[in-house]
């Protein structure tokens, strides 16, 4: 069925209250809610896209045709064997190791005329013998002379005819090697190209099939996400809600103290700090710019209870350094301020308050006290 329908059928399982796939198989209204188990689900989720993005298709194998079919040797061997023994009677005619056909019948017709003359010779009777030997004897020598030049005459043609014959032979047992020889590359080229056409056909197929597994994993990725980035917003949500109550308790310094009731330091070490300048006539301008109100939100169950004491954003925003403080708050346009820096700035103001007092009352402070409540209303914030 594949691992994304069973991912689909599990958190719609979920969704509808039946087993969970997800979490071992378990019911999901067995499963514990709220804002504190969102990162075990978150987690598991993880697990699950992470698996996906290394998920592989599975991958065919090229199928193997083997050699390639060559033409049957048998026959060709055999006529091959035959060619050879003519080609090697022929070569022995040819260097005149053996005698041809035109000098075997020249030396058969020499011995039948040499035949013939002892013959006649014995035939004779008489005083007539004699010389009928005498004749038969320089007839035979007459006809081996005339014989032998016959014989060289005739082998001389024979060996001619011989290495006519047996180049005619070697050109076409060539011609023959040549045409076997090409159509087995013929056979060979064929299985070549079936062969590379079937690893082509695999690694097309091979390809379509990871293609369709990557759409898969970007779904199963997608759809994990998707359900990560609800539980998140769930989890914010609940984790703004929280922190609207203890705005409600904690009044509008809620966002300095941590979940366990701890302040949070701020930073404020002069060797972190640069182009540092005496800040009074910041300080003067910034407190000039506030007045002291007090009021009540409009929509109490979203931004607190009660009357408050405080300055307006808008009368920050009138001065050098309250402008630095004031922020956007939400995508409506209304705008508050930064408490972090407001806090520093209020120190300073403090210290600025102090100096303008003393020197108001004639107060005489020590050096040290001087200089201290310097610094802070300088270098604060």
């Amino acid at each position: 069925m594949g691992f994304f329908n069973s991912f689909a059928e599990g958190v719609g399982g979920a969704l509808k209250g039946g087993k969970n796939w997800l979490f071992g198989g378990g019911s999901t209204k067995d499963l514990p809610q709220g804002p504190n188990y969102y990162d075990y689900a978150s987690q598991q989720l993880s697990h699950q896209v992470d698996g996906a993005q290394g998920r592989a298709a599975p991958q065919a194998q090229t199928a193997q045709m083997g050699p390639a079919q060559q033409l049957a040797s048998g026959p060709q061997n055999q006529a091959r064997e035959g060619q050879m023994q003519t080609a090697n009677r022929l070569g022995a005619v040819a260097s005149g190791q053996q005698a041809g056909a035109g000098e075997l019948a020249v030396n058969r017709q020499v011995s039948a005329q040499t035949a013939a003359q002892a013959s006649a010779a014995r035939m004779a009777r008489g005083s007539n013998a004699a010389l009928a030997y005498r004749n038969a004897a320089r007839n035979t020598m007459d006809i081996g002379q005339a014989g032998a030049g016959q014989a060289a005459a005739a082998q001389m043609q024979d060996q001619q005819a011989a290495n006519a014959q047996l180049g005619q032979m070697y050109g076409q047992m060539r011609g023959q090697d040549v045409d076997v020889a090409s159509q087995n590359a013929q056979l060979g080229q064929q299985a070549m190209i079936q062969q590379a056409q079937m690893g082509q056909q695999t690694s097309l197929a091979n390809l379509q099939a990871q293609l369709a597994q990557s759409g898969m994993n970007d779904q199963q990725q997608m759809a994990a996400m998707q359900q990560m980035l609800g539980w998140d917003q769930t989890k914010l949500q609940a984790q703004l809600q929280g922190a609207q109550l203890k705005s409600q308790d904690k009044g509008i310094l809620a966002g300095l103290f941590s979940g366990g009731g701890q302040a949070l330091a701020a930073i404020s070490d002069e060797r972190l700090k640069s182009d540092i300048a005496d800040g009074r006539e910041d300080a003067d301008e910034f407190m000039g710019a506030m007045s002291s109100k007090t009021w009540r939100y409009k929509d109490e169950g979203k931004h607190g209870k009660g009357r408050r004491l405080g300055p307006m954003a808008q009368d920050l925003a009138k001065s050098k350094m309250g402008s630095e403080l004031v922020v956007q708050v939400d995508d409506e346009g209304h705008i508050g301020f930064d408490v972090a820096k407001a806090t520093s700035a209020s120190l300073a103001s403090i210290a600025r308050l102090h100096e303008r007092l003393s020197a108001l009352e004639g107060s005489k402070a020590k050096p040290a006290e001087s200089k201290s409540l310097g610094y802070l209303a300088s270098k604060a914030g």
